[in-house]
């Protein structure tokens, strides 16, 4: 067991829950005939305190978990977490009980009433055990969800750093195959038109130099938007009229969104590769952003 314990959550939750705990715990004393405002503010301050020392317990037992085998299993530590529950009850109960006996003489309507035989403890026990369930309840509803949320959180690290190699794997592919077909283009280029060879030359040292610079699996739109023309710009000096493109994309968006490398590059790449062009039907690429 190699989770984290959320201690700042489960203060949160605690804080939440402990007055309302207070609250319905003190609510009998309404039907008491020994009711009086103050033995119900007693009552609920003393529910309160039981509440914390409860979840304190509960949390010192998931720490401990994580040391001792022999606690690991949620049923044994709750049986222990119940039982430890009962014994505070019972001596916190007797405490209270010793320091501030029940004032039956100062009721009229109680003073011939006998005193009280034994020790009640059944109730005291009863309500330590419902809240010691809730309590037992929600942590282990916390960590379910942390563990969910964990283990959201590593697929999702799984899958992109999947996608990381799967990209890296294609930038070593790309790399070659896209400089033979460059230079192969350059050498043609030269021969024919001089002046085309050295502007293709710029275009394909721009690109080159944004591939250096661009390490990363993801990089801005801007970025790959301004990648894309490179190569687009490269494949104009080529095709010169049979090429047409343009972007429109608002800058807001291409500030604020990131896509792979080189996506949009082979996506042009492959229209390029994959299509006729000719000066009557030349080839039209439209990079668009549609929300």
């Amino acid at each position: 067991m190699n989770e984290e314990i959320p201690i700042k959550k489960f203060i949160r939750i605690a804080l939440i829950t402990t007055p309302f705990l207070g609250i319905t715990g003190a609510t009998p004393g309404l039907l008491s005939p020994l009711f009086s405002y103050k033995r119900l503010l007693t009552g609920f301050c003393f529910i309160m305190l039981f509440a914390t020392i409860i979840w304190a317990v509960n949390i010192f037992l998931l720490y401990q978990s994580y040391k001792w085998k022999a606690i690991q299993k949620i049923w044994l530590r709750f049986i222990i977490s119940a039982i430890l529950a009962c014994i505070i009850a019972i001596v916190v109960f007797d405490i209270v009980r010793n320091i501030s006996p029940l004032p039956a003489m100062e009721l009229p309507a109680l003073k011939n009433l006998p005193p009280p035989k034994g020790r009640p403890f059944f109730f005291p026990v009863f309500q330590s055990l419902a809240i010691d369930v809730i309590v037992f309840i929600l942590i282990e509803l916390i960590m379910l969800r942390e563990s969910r949320n964990r283990m959201a959180l590593e697929n999702e690290q799984l899958k992109t750093a999947n996608l990381e190699a799967k990209i890296n794997s294609l930038k070593e592919q790309l790399h070659p195959h896209f400089l033979f077909n460059s230079l192969s283009t350059l050498k043609s280029l030269i021969s024919r038109s001089p002046e085309k060879a050295e502007l293709y030359l710029e275009r394909l040292a721009e690109l080159l130099r944004f591939s250096t610079n661009n390490s990363g699996a993801v990089v801005p739109l801007k970025d790959e938007i301004a990648l894309c023309i490179s190569y687009l710009n490269m494949q104009k000096v080529r095709f010169s009229d049979a090429l047409e493109f343009g972007v429109n994309i608002p800058e807001e968006i291409m500030r604020n969104i990131a896509i792979p490398v080189y996506s949009l590059q082979q996506l042009a790449e492959n229209a390029i590769k994959h299509n006729s062009l000719t000066r009557e039907s030349p080839l039209k690429i439209e990079i668009v952003y549609n929300s």
